[in-house]
């Protein structure tokens, strides 16, 4: 049996995708016999004052938090700040660790992997990098970096320094594979696609559906959910356009779950007379989806969630 270490700033029970999806790959990769360790942040991740227990052990998953200053996410300087305490923090705590065989990065921060693969370096140790999102590339397209720009170039290399330090790369499709291949030199045999997957085992509560349903005015509508983020890296055109042309359906409703960011759907609001169309809390775990809804839901690329209600079906 093989020994693997994960490294990212967001684990369960933060309900976030990646740290809902790394528990996903854990618990698998236990079931089967393998050493499982974790390394994430002391705070929750949209939520910075939620603490979670620095140290803990479950189903076969060693988990360690490490602390450090987080500012959240309401403007770009306390978003790097934040970020720069969190590498700073990782990089004593992997080497202070025994070597495992396979170290795993994901992508939060935005450049956890040129941290990760300096550690996997100097502890000689393989390094696969699962790539959630693409940075500096988001920063660009969101308008917070200047391409060409002195510190987009000094991210840029860093980046591709990481991915070429790496075993393998994993993207989350084609498209992501040949924008790594394109932008940062990775041969197309060394990066694997492998989609978000629709976590198998939630429990179906029609019970509580109804309740949920009954609860936010929602009963006897046509639901579309959306679950993720909302910024100018998550465009909801399509979405939003849709909402807007069935805004005179009354027994149709968007709802929407996850944080509003600048640019993203709060700028779209007011042409949509989204009044009706209601933002809901950010659930604590995925069987809130299935049971907002009581529905089928699909992932995107991103790994963001659409819902449909399973009655259409």
């Amino acid at each position: 049996m093989s020994s693997f270490l994960f490294v990212n700033q967001a684990y369960r029970p933060d309900p976030v995708a990646t740290a809902q999806l790394l528990d996903d790959l854990c618990h698998a990769l236990a079931g089967r016999g393998h050493e499982v360790m974790v390394i994430a942040g002391d705070r929750g991740y949209d939520a910075p004052a939620e603490r979670y227990t620095h140290r803990q052990r479950s189903g076969g998953i060693d988990v360690r938090r490490i602390p450090y200053v987080s500012l959240g996410k309401g403007g770009r300087m306390r978003r790097a700040v934040s970020f720069a305490s969190f590498h700073a923090r990782l990089f004593p705590a992997l080497l202070s660790l025994p070597a495992a065989d396979v170290v795993v990065a994901l992508t939060s921060p935005p450049l956890l992997g040129a941290t990760v693969a300096a550690a996997a370096r100097l502890k000689r140790t393989k390094l696969v990098q699962w790539v959630m999102d693409l940075n500096p590339d988001e920063a660009i397209a969101a308008g917070w970096l200047r391409e060409g720009g002195f510190l987009e170039r000094v991210l840029r290399d860093s980046a591709r320094s990481s991915y070429a330090r790496s075993e393998r790369v994993v993207a989350l499709d084609t498209d992501m594979k040949a924008r790594i291949t394109e932008r940062y030199g990775v041969s197309a045999e060394r990066i694997e696609v492998i989609p978000p997957w629709d976590p198998g085992g939630l429990a179906e509560d029609a019970a509580g559906a109804d309740h949920f349903r009954r609860t936010q005015g929602l009963a006897g509508k046509y639901v579309v959910m959306y679950s993720g983020n909302h910024s100018p890296c998550h465009p909801l055109g399509t979405l939003l356009d849709a909402a807007l042309r069935l805004a005179d359906r009354r027994d149709i409703v968007f709802c929407f779950i996850g944080g509003v960011r600048r640019g993203g759907s709060r700028a779209f609001c007011p042409r949509a007379h989204f009044g009706q169309y209601p933002a809901v809390a950010v659930p604590t775990d995925r069987e809130l989806i299935r049971v907002f809804v009581g529905g089928r839901p699909a992932c995107g690329g991103d790994g963001n969630i659409l819902c449909g209600d399973r009655a259409s079906e």
